[in-house]
């Protein structure tokens, strides 16, 4: 999670792995979840959980990750239908959320 993190906290010096790196650990973080179990897991919340400002996060992921922006994304892509509706979204405001919630 530290690794996550960071891309959203400084810049990182290897640009160009970018991707491929928050890729691994975002597969990676996921892997573990799968293997939780479930039943033990609690609703407590911790106090000593970082707080991290939205916009500033939001810089950091956009000099991470500068190739990043807008994309269209259908709605309902599994039903055939006469007309598509286009939704954009903000593949850096995906990843400051995600990294946010960390």
């Amino acid at each position: 999670i530290e690794q996550l993190i960071e891309f959203g906290t400084k810049p990182m010096l290897n640009s160009n792995d970018n991707e491929l790196k928050i890729t691994e650990l975002l597969v990676g973080l996921y892997s573990e979840y799968l293997k939780l179990d479930k039943s033990e897991l609690d609703n407590e919340t911790r106090d000593d959980v970082p707080e991290f400002e939205y916009e500033t996060v939001r810089q950091f992921v956009e000099i991470n990750f500068p190739e990043y922006g807008w994309y269209h994304s259908l709605i309902n892509s599994h039903k055939i239908t006469e007309s598509e509706n286009l939704v954009t979204g903000d593949a850096i405001d995906d990843l400051t959320d995600i990294i946010k919630d960390m």
